[in-house]
């Protein structure tokens, strides 16, 4: 079998990364805040060792300003729905995710904020003068994909964070596919609020997120229950992170992430990305050279992560991948990726897109083989 659904989920797992998973499972007999017993300090101390190497990951200091959430969707929500105000205007832009764009939608119908999309250029990246000019008097939020899931392409976030810092518009990177890929500074980016999965670039089992926020970057929590901390008051005082982390998390899960993060830290986020963009390339010049073969993103790997989509003329997107899944044992992600304004600003069919996405594990004879498989469906069609 062929993995090239990277950008769902990477997958294999680093053994590591699952023993780390296990081992908690296994020793751990305790809950993070929730007790003075020897199990519960060391499930606290755990997660707290992982909340500081993720946020040192993340070029920050402050642990208490990175929240632990269920996903990164989840942290995208907090993310939204915390700092927003009734009569805010939020610049996001076609190729972000549903993750934000169903937040901004539902903010939008309730009346609480007016939202402006960004379209992508004719490459199929964001311009950050594009974002800029949709900037209104009353904007006080810009969202932006780190790199698209759909297309790969990437943005300039150094760029747009200091554009937004300049105007003292508030930013959000969406790091969902970037996080363990790409290097990411969020102090030297400007960004005031990253979003980041445990399950794609940083080689997690799925089932955490976290958002981080700078320092000084005001939060209205959105969940409520126990936190571990004063039991006795219905509405207690805000506190970082306690009062954002609501419910009995997936701690498990957390100490796996921050083994993902060693095991990317120690290979090397550079590495990886020129790696994968090496494959990224390979698999672009094979399949371009295949006739009905249609290409979406960024010509130059260098403004792309490893994610690739295709279109073959007079064929579903569906059955593409079927045929790809049944005849030749190559899993890929097939329609509109949760990112159908992407697909509907660079006129991809109505079906959707056929994604290819690579991995920390993708091999050069894996991506021959994917070419290979494509040849043959068009050459059948």
């Amino acid at each position: 079998m062929i993995y090239l659904d990277h950008a769902a989920t990477s997958w294999p797992k680093p053994a590591q990364v699952l023993e780390a998973w296990s081992r908690y499972q296994r020793d751990v007999a305790g809950s993070p805040g929730r007790g003075s017993h020897r199990g519960a300090v060391e499930a606290s101390q755990q997660v707290e060792i992982a909340r500081r190497e993720i946020v040192a990951f993340l070029g920050a200091s402050d642990p208490s300003r990175l929240i632990f959430t269920p996903s990164c969707t989840h942290a995208i929500n907090l993310a939204l729905a915390g700092v927003l105000r009734r009569g805010d205007h939020v610049v996001a832009t076609a190729l972000d995710h549903n993750a934000v764009l169903r937040t901004l939608a539902e903010l939008e119908a309730r009346g609480e904020v007016s939202v402006t999309l960004v379209a992508p250029r004719s490459d199929g990246r964001i311009a950050v003068d594009d974002v800029v000019a949709a900037w209104q008097p009353q904007t006080r939020l810009v969202v932006a994909s780190h790199a698209s899931n759909a297309l790969g392409s990437l943005i300039d976030a150094a760029a747009l964070g200091e554009l937004a810092r300049s105007r003292n518009v508030l930013f959000l990177l969406d790091a969902a596919q970037t996080a363990g890929v790409v290097p990411i500074d969020a102090p030297r980016l400007n960004a005031d609020l990253v979003a980041i999965p445990s399950h794609k670039g940083l080689l997690a089992p799925a089932g955490v997120g976290a958002l981080w926020a700078a320092p000084g970057i005001e939060l209205r929590p959105i969940h409520f229950g126990g936190t571990g901390g004063d039991s006795t008051s219905l509405r207690p005082n805000l506190l970082w992170p306690q009062s954002f982390e609501a419910g009995t998390g997936n701690p498990g899960g957390i100490v796996a992430m921050a083994e993902g993060v060693r095991f990317v830290a120690e290979e090397g986020v550079l590495r990886i990305l020129q790696r994968e963009r090496g494959l990224l390339q390979q698999l672009r010049e094979g399949l371009s050279a295949i006739g009905g073969v249609r290409l979406f993103g960024p010509a130059d790997p260098q403004q792309s992560v490893g994610v690739l989509s295709m279109a073959l003329e007079g064929l579903d997107a569906a059955e593409v991948g079927a045929a790809l899944d049944s005849a030749f044992e190559i899993r890929v992600r097939t329609g509109h990726l949760c990112a159908a304004q992407a697909a509907a600003a660079v006129g991809a069919p109505a079906s959707g897109f056929v994604r290819f996405s690579v991995g920390f594990s993708t091999t050069t004879e894996e991506i021959d083989a994917a070419i290979s498989a494509v040849r043959e469906i068009a050459a059948s069609m």
